[in-house]
């Protein structure tokens, strides 16, 4: 997508040539066997092209290929430069070589590493499409299969001005008295966060979430979320470097990003979803009170007024829970179990539009939309030790089980690494257990196996 290619090259390129001054280097990779390319040696034999010449092209390719990040810069004098960049642990590659033009096509030709002359010279043939250059020929190996555009940089920087704006813009100083700061905010979106850093996770919009031009002196600035989802933080600081958060624990499913000492200067900062084009309204909650953390923050701290009039009081806070502890009731499905040694499993296709997080459940804290009805029902006959209750899927997902004296138990993410959820009993009571299987997007359902097992040691798959 043309915009999420925008914005990565702002936040890849241009900004890290602004400020770390990225080596150029050229890559051209082959069919050497074509009699057309053996035309093409070390020299320029041909004039270049005007509209091409002394222009610098960008692009990103698919994580599938070897190189993700490619720049290249046909130079007037029959040279060229050409960057190709992994995004990864491993650094930059420059090469170089020459380039000529003929018509609509140009053929760079890689002989160096900008040290040493290559054994075998690299080609790559481009034809060009207005300001744009489409790829015609290449090593597939290394820049994958589905061919690639190299965009014009001008361009791409011109577009980035229009591009590159915050859905909110705020002026921070250091002891502003609204502290802590609340921004409402909608995270998710299409662009994968890794692409910024290595360590980042989820998917962005992007356009920031929310841009802060910060001034004076703090110990430290606090930037976190206050969700009933499952939200991704990143913040690129004024020095061009992304800071990157996601589960704060494996029980509190909010991100955290603390800065110690801010430096001023324009903070952007992104919510982000666990999938691709996620919508999850969340709270950013900006400070630099010490005292003000995601464990411990609650919207009833900063407002005391009741949350309905004294006459309206006996309305219900929250839906009954009812809902789900008379739904074994309503079930009409095949009842699994009774549990034993061999595990029970049940394919699930979940698409419900129940708000599990607005059901009175007592101490359980429930997340996602579940059905009206559970999506597995199963017995348990005989005393055992410990049951663990599991959902796997394609998906990131919750969970909900109810057990046979309307006891209900809830879980989001297994772990900091595992998006899968698990509820685990000890001495779990003899009866009927429904389980309900929550999702986040309300856009599609959630597919995957529940797995239900008496094995102490058992712990569901890693999701992917």
């Amino acid at each position: 997508m043309e915009i999420n290619f925008a914005a990565v090259i702002r936040n890849r390129i241009v900004l890290t040539l602004c400020v770390t001054a990225v080596i150029l280097f050229v890559v051209a990779f082959a069919f050497a066997d074509a009699p057309a390319l053996a035309q093409t040696n070390a020299q320029a034999t041909a004039t270049p092209a005007a509209n091409v010449s002394d222009q610098t092209y960008v692009t990103l390719l698919p994580l599938d290929s070897q190189v993700h990040l490619v720049m290249v810069t046909l130079k007037a004098d029959g040279t060229v430069n050409l960057i190709t960049d992994p995004l990864g642990a491993d650094p930059a590659i420059t090469q170089v070589g020459s380039w000529q033009a003929s018509g609509d096509t140009v053929t760079a030709t890689i002989t160096s590493d900008g040290t040493q002359t290559l054994d075998k010279p690299l080609t790559i043939v481009f034809k060009r499409d207005g300001e744009n250059l489409v790829a015609t020929e290449f090593d597939k190996t290394i820049f994958g299969a589905k061919g690639f555009t190299l965009y014009w940089r001008d361009a791409v920087e011109a577009k980035l001005a229009a591009l590159q704006r915050a859905y909110v813009t705020v002026d921070l100083n250091a002891g502003f008295p609204l502290d802590p700061f609340l921004v409402s905010a909608n995270g998710g979106g299409e662009l994968d966060m890794s692409v910024l850093s290595e360590k980042c996770k989820g998917y962005i919009n992007p356009n920031p979430t929310l841009t802060i031009n910060w001034t004076g002196n703090a110990d430290l600035a606090r930037v976190f979320t206050f969700s009933d989802a499952d939200p991704t933080l990143v913040i690129q600081t004024p020095d061009g470097k992304f800071l990157c958060g996601d589960d704060h624990n494996s029980i509190l499913l909010d991100a955290q990003i603390e800065i110690s000492k801010p430096s001023p200067g324009i903070y952007n900062v992104w919510v982000g979803s666990a999938a691709a084009k996620q919508l999850l309204p969340t709270i950013l909650v900006l400070t630099t009170r010490a005292d003000v953390t995601v464990n411990n923050f609650q919207l009833s701290d900063l407002v005391k007024r009741p949350a309905m009039p004294q006459a309206s009081s006996n309305l219900p806070h929250a839906l009954q829970a009812k809902i789900v502890t008379e739904a074994l009731a309503r079930y009409k499905g095949t009842v699994g179990g009774p549990l034993g040694a061999t595990p029970l499993t049940q394919a699930v296709q979940s698409a419900g539009d129940i708000a599990a997080f607005d059901i009175d459940l007592g101490a359980a804290q429930c997340s996602g939309y579940i059905g009206d009805t559970p999506d597995f029902v199963f017995d348990v006959n005989s005393a055992t030790e410990q049951m663990t209750v599991w959902f796997a899927g394609k998906q990131d997902a919750s969970l909900l089980v109810v057990g046979p004296q309307g006891a209900a138990y809830c879980n989001d993410d297994s772990g900091a690494d595992n998006a899968n959820p698990s509820v685990r009993l000890q001495k779990p009571a003899q009866g009927r257990y429904g389980v309900f299987v929550g999702r986040f997007s309300q856009d599609a359902p959630v597919e995957g196996t529940v797995t239900v097992t008496t094995d102490p040691t058992a712990m569901p798959p890693a999701s992917k």
